[in-house]
């Protein structure tokens, strides 16, 4: 394997801004949580909840208090130069506040490490030689041999001031440094400069989820001009549109286009990998190439994206690569498979990715270490399809061998196989709330399956799909509605409730395999055998309405 950049501080920079103004750790923030929920409980007449949270948070409170004030009290004792007692305070500040363990401990020795040299400064050699060796003595190991061997060296000079490294050493000022080191430490857990408890603005909750909720609005490409979804905070504002109408047709593959996926941290930003071994990335805005990716030896099966704004494909030279788009370079390369990666997808938390191919393998990587967490072997033909469920903890694979078996990602077990008498399976897809799964099997037929009462809900038929390619299926896009390819050039919509086909998008002049869909975009994305990737949107005008079903926007 070979792995010349990591992920942590591409994944950093992307989050930096963010984290300079919104540090969740703080815990004057997370006072500042408690109490705005504490008002909405209040306002929504949950009394009693609202006094178990406020009973709760004030026990902890009570805590923190008692641990500030051990902390002027630690101050006051080091700027007197009462050692015995600093150290006992900071000894029990190492037990209350163990996230700042280290830096306390590393606080003690400097105490110390100055009492030592104020008893040498009053020419009290023998108490300090004892201090030295005793008192001293266990912290020999967290602090250089240099250092120990100045403090030693200080026993024989006229003052400490002797010593090259203690030249500018002076009492008050040795002092207050320790002052300053203890506030750094103990800064994120009791911060030095207190706020007065300001008064909780009403319905503060209510103006902070309006808040977020513009900021949502304002990403969407078609706000303003369409009806928009929002019934629940557990997913993100979206336009809820059937794409009718061709924006773009992206050109400059020279092969298939077997897979696109949307930037999940840039949404204009599209990726595509091509049987022309390239991987590009593309600005759906004006339709341009940003990038192209080179570096497999052979044609792209699939890509997928990660939120840091990384990408990563596999391919039929054995190879998965991890690509940072921004400069155009390969960040990673996973070699562990015997012959073709038909497929790979990425861990919601940005951390793994998992693939599968033609040497029927499943294989769990961390991007992190550039090493494989879990091999899955179970599978007696090529596996042609792999994705995580939304929550991370699951690991669906399906196979040529028409079964999908569903893995244990903390233990690698099959915990469950899926045997429905399914031809081969061309493509998975799972839904947000982790109850159906949707497959694509080379008889013409997409399955919704409940994945609770482990059942056929029903099959979606009138596309093209049997033994000469992959094609995929996907959820979107809208809750109520399926995509897909098909061998006969048409990306179809199919309604979930009635199962008939909703829209039927004609252009392509070759197979569409696979279809990828963003809500902010508003924008369906397919991609064909005619080596093109084509992006579609909603224009009032251009199509026959809906059928019945889920409430959309269509002309």
């Amino acid at each position: 394997n070979n792995c010349p950049k990591t992920t942590d501080s591409l994944t950093a920079m992307a989050q930096a801004a963010t984290d300079q103004l919104l540090r969740v750790d703080d815990p004057r923030l997370q006072k500042d949580v408690v109490r705005i929920i504490a008002q909405y409980l209040e306002d929504e007449g949950y009394n009693g909840a609202q006094m178990v949270l406020l009973d709760e948070a004030g026990i902890r409170e009570a805590a923190m208090n008692e641990a500030k004030l051990a902390v002027t009290k630690l101050a006051t004792a080091i700027k007197t130069g009462a050692w015995d007692e600093a150290v006992s305070l900071c000894k029990r500040l190492r037990q209350d506040m163990g996230t700042v363990k280290e830096k306390l401990q590393g606080l003690e020795f400097a105490m110390h490490k100055q009492h030592y040299l104020e008893q040498l400064d009053r020419r009290e050699v023998q108490q300090a030689f004892n201090h030295l060796t005793t008192r001293m003595k266990s912290y020999e190991k967290m602090v250089s041999g240099v250092e120990m061997r100045d403090l030693a060296f200080a026993l024989t000079c006229q003052s400490v001031q002797d010593v090259e490294a203690f030249a500018e050493w002076d009492v008050m000022s040795a002092r207050a440094k320790l002052v300053e080191q203890l506030d750094a430490a103990v800064e994120m857990q009791l911060p030095s400069h207190e706020r007065g408890d300001s008064v909780v603005p009403p319905k503060r909750l209510q103006r902070l989820l309006e808040q977020a909720v513009e900021h949502q609005l304002s990403l969407l490409r078609l706000r303003g001009s369409v009806e928009i979804n929002f019934d629940t905070l557990l997913s993100d504002v979206c336009a809820v549109v059937i794409p009718n109408s061709l924006r773009h047709t992206l050109s400059g593959h020279t092969g298939n286009v077997k897979s696109v996926a949307f930037d999940r941290h840039t949404p204009t930003r599209l990726v595509s990998g091509s049987s022309d071994t390239t991987v590009r990335v593309w600005d759906v805005a004006n339709g341009e190439e940003v990038a192209v990716l080179r570096g497999h030896t052979s044609r792209v099966w699939e890509v997928d994206t990660l939120p840091s704004g990384l990408c990563v494909s596999a391919s039929a030279d054995s190879t998965v690569r991890l690509w940072d788009p921004s400069d155009a370079s390969c960040a990673c390369i996973v070699d562990e498979h015997e012959s073709d990666v038909y497929t790979v997808r990425t861990h919601p938390g940005g951390n793994h990715l998992v693939s599968g191919g033609y040497d029927t393998t499943v294989r769990l990587h961390d991007i992190r270490k550039n090493t494989q967490v879990r091999l899955l072997a179970g599978h007696e033909l090529g596996v042609s399809k792999v994705l995580f469920n939304h929550f991370g903890n699951l690991i669906f694979s399906g196979s040529k061998d028409c079964k999908i078996k569903v893995w244990d990602v903390t233990s690698g077990l099959c915990v469950s196989t899926i045997d429905e008498q399914f031809a081969e399976i061309s493509g998975l897809d799972i839904n947000q709330s982790g109850d159906q799964l949707v497959i694509a099997t080379k008889s013409n037929t997409n399955i919704l399956l409940d994945l609770r009462m482990n059942r056929v809900l029903r099959r979606f038929r009138g596309h093209q799909n049997s033994t000469l390619h992959f094609v995929g299926v996907q959820f979107g896009p809208a809750p109520g509605f399926l995509t897909g390819g098909s061998e006969d050039g048409r990306a179809l919509i199919w309604n979930i409730a009635t199962g008939d086909v909703t829209q039927s998008l004609d252009g392509h002049e070759g197979a569409v395999y696979s279809t990828a869909w963003s809500d902010s975009q508003s924008m369906l994305a397919t991609c064909s055998e005619d080596e093109t990737v084509k992006l579609w949107e909603f224009k009032a005008g251009d199509a026959p309405a809906a059928a019945a079903g889920p409430t959309v926007i269509q002309a």
